[in-house]
C-alpha cells in the first residue's frame, strides 16, 4: 500500500499491538480516500472501513465533537468535553482490551482493525 510500518509496533507487526493496529488504520484510511482532506473522501474511508452509513455518520459526529473539544492542560477549563474523554480513558489502564468485544482470546479474524 506504500504505508511503512513505523517503528514501536511488535515484531512482526500484529493486530494485538496498540502501535500496529493504531497505524494500520491510519493506512486503511488513508488509502480509501481520507488523505483528499475532503468531506466525501473522509466519508468514503470510514465508510471502506465499515459499511454501515449510521457507523460513518456517528464517528463523523464525535470527530466534530472531539475538534471543538476545549483544550486540557494546566489552566484550560476542565470541564471541557475533551477532558471528559481523557478522564474516561485514564480510568481504562490496566484493563485488556478485548478485540470485537468478545473475549481476550478473540481470534484475528474478530479484530476491527487489520494489520496490512
Amino acid at each position: 500500500m506504500g504505508y511503512p510500518v513505523p517503528p514501536g509496533g511488535a515484531n512482526p507487526p500484529s493486530p494485538w499491538d496498540a502501535t500496529d493496529a493504531a497505524y494500520a488504520s491510519a493506512r486503511i484510511l488513508c488509502a480509501n480516500g481520507s488523505k483528499t482532506g475532503t468531506s466525501q473522501g473522509l466519508y468514503g474511508a470510514i465508510y471502506s472501513y465499515n459499511h454501515a452509513d449510521w457507523y460513518v455518520r456517528e464517528v463523523l459526529a464525535q470527530a466534530r465533537l472531539s475538534a471543538t473539544a476545549q483544550p486540557s492542560g494546566p489552566g484550560a477549563n476542565v470541564d471541557g468535553p475533551s477532558n471528559a474523554i481523557v478522564k474516561a480513558a485514564l480510568t481504562q489502564f490496566g484493563v485488556p482490551y478485548v478485540w470485537g468485544g468478545g473475549t481476550i482470546t478473540a481470534s484475528p479474524a474478530e479484530a476491527s482493525t487489520a494489520v496490512v
